[in-house]
């Protein structure tokens, strides 16, 4: 009986079939799949704005520190006008 069974299909049929069910079983084992498919775009958008905004925070940075390099200011003017603030 299982002989007839093996004889009845060929194997490339036994084939497709398995791809069809191997295809059904991953479908089902990853339901939410498309909803993560949506949300990564927008992850991305804002991980590549955050990287953006911290190029320009570290150029900014090295703007004001560099003419600080050329002309040294003693240590207890920067204290004087940092305390006539507060």
């Amino acid at each position: 009986m299982a002989k007839e069974r093996c004889l009845e299909k060929s194997p490339l049929y036994s084939v497709e079939v398995i791809k069809k069910q191997m295809k059904k079983k991953r479908n089902k084992d990853h339901p939410d799949i498309e909803k993560y498919k949506s949300v990564l775009p927008v992850l991305y958008q804002i991980l590549t704005n955050t990287s953006k905004l911290l190029k320009n925070y570290r150029g900014n940075n090295r703007i004001m520190l560099h003419p600080m390099k050329w002309f040294p200011l003693p240590v207890a003017s920067i204290l004087s006008s940092v305390s006539g603030l507060w």
